[in-house]
């Protein structure tokens, strides 16, 4: 009889275990980062460990959970249980979770996990990993990382992302942030899940069934580009709403710095364009629009070439270049959209503003887009004289938009109000 009892609350303690793998559940932290164990004072939780509460796990107090992949103290924390620690010498299994979309391989969780599982014996599960029955290399972008149109053993396709090990720092913040704007109906790629591979740290993204807004767009009318500008424009206000994180470096410091690498680099490159004097004298007079500017997050690479258009909406694409500073700086790369489209680009700012753009923002642009000229030439030189070409002919475009930088507000811009 006794035996019987045993197997029925074993396999009842199973059942809830199993019952919770892949499930979304709100997490109450006792045993935040940083604190000890109630009874042995020298175990320091490296790891937020709470409970799932009103669900008894085997040893009849609330089930445990490990959460991994956030790396401050919290309280509360919602997220999804991607494992769970099965003890062979105890009465009770450990859940394992992380946020949504976040997943972490058996030898990750065992060795983040050993300071307290080291004195157990036990097995671990996951969630078995997506299965891929078609991958296709995709050879298109800057960021150096691998790209792949995949299939899923259900028939669904996403883009697989893979970063290398060196460059992959910060997916893990951008993955979260990502998440953040889809929650905020940014029409984007949406992160669906990250986890390490032998490369580096992968990406799984939703698949965009469109095409490249800048092949699309100068075949519109004036009208409809325009329109199609104030959709990225509005957009763009969201991706700003999110903060910068606390206690980020001075915004004036940083940039002023930047500017004065820039100008050096510049200074020191035996090729020169007509008018750089002007977009250094500019800078120098104006560095004073720097102080006090809010800080937001960036998508980091913000024109006409990370957008695709999708059922006749635009998709913005490839945050791997995110950043935290003055949210007018964002704008700098409108150059590129002015090229394909000075509708479209007049379309962003008026969208973004509502179309009441302050005269310091045209002035903190000409600046930001001074300092990006001047840095192109150097930069463009590895890429070789086909890139330095095109880099000296935007150099030439600038310097007329804005009258030799004497007028902030450059020619292209087109003041629409649409009723």
């Amino acid at each position: 009889m006794r035996r019987k009892n045993d197997f029925i609350v074993y396999t009842l303690r199973k059942a809830l275990v199993n019952y919770y793998l892949g499930k979304t559940v709100e997490i109450k932290i006792d045993r935040p980062i940083g604190s000890s164990h109630p009874k042995y004072s020298d175990l320091i939780y490296p790891v937020n460990y709470g409970y799932i509460p009103g669900v008894l796990g085997g040893d009849g107090e609330e089930l445990d959970v490990y959460l991994l992949g956030i790396d401050n103290p919290v309280k509360n924390y919602i997220a999804r249980i991607i494992g769970i620690i099965h003890r062979h010498n105890d009465i009770e299994d450990k859940l394992v979770a992380a946020p949504e979309g976040i997943n972490f391989t058996k030898t990750e969780i065992k060795k983040i996990l050993h300071f307290q599982e080291q004195y157990y014996k036990s097995d671990i599960e996951i969630i078995p990993p997506y299965k891929f029955i078609s991958k296709k290399v995709i050879n298109k972008g800057w960021s150096g990382d691998k790209k792949y149109c995949v299939i899923t053993d259900d028939g669904i396709k996403y883009l697989l992302r893979i970063t290398p090990k060196e460059k992959s720092a910060n997916r893990e913040n951008m993955f979260r942030i990502q998440k953040q704007l889809a929650s905020l109906d940014v029409s984007m790629c949406k992160p669906v899940e990250l986890g390490k591979c032998k490369e580096g740290i992968y990406i799984l993204q939703t698949w965009i069934d469109g095409k490249d807004a800048e092949e699309i767009i100068p075949h519109l009318t004036n009208s409809e580009q325009y329109y199609y500008g104030l959709e990225a424009g509005k957009m763009l206000k969201i991706i700003h709403s999110i903060p910068a994180p606390k206690n980020h470096p001075d915004w004036e410091f940083r940039f002023n710095a930047k500017m004065d690498s820039k100008i050096k680099m510049y200074n020191e490159c035996h090729i020169k364009f007509d008018g750089a004097k002007d977009m250094i004298s500019y800078m120098n007079s104006n560095r004073h629009l720097l102080a006090n500017r809010p800080q937001t997050f960036q998508h980091g690479d913000y024109h006409i070439g990370n957008m695709m258009i999708e059922k006749n909406k635009i998709v913005i694409i490839d945050f791997d270049r995110y950043d935290f500073g003055d949210p007018w700086e964002e704008f700098n790369r409108i150059v590129f959209c002015v090229q394909i489209s000075p509708m479209f680009a007049s379309g962003i700012i008026n969208g973004y503003f509502d179309n009441k753009v302050p005269f310091k923002f045209w002035k903190l642009l000409a600046l930001y887009i001074s300092s990006n000229t001047l840095s192109s030439i150097p930069w463009a030189i590895k890429f070789g004289e086909s890139e330095v070409n095109t880099m000296l002919n935007q150099a030439k475009n600038i310097m007329n938009w804005y009258n030799n930088m004497q007028n902030p507000i450059p020619t292209w811009y087109r003041d629409i109000v649409i009723k």
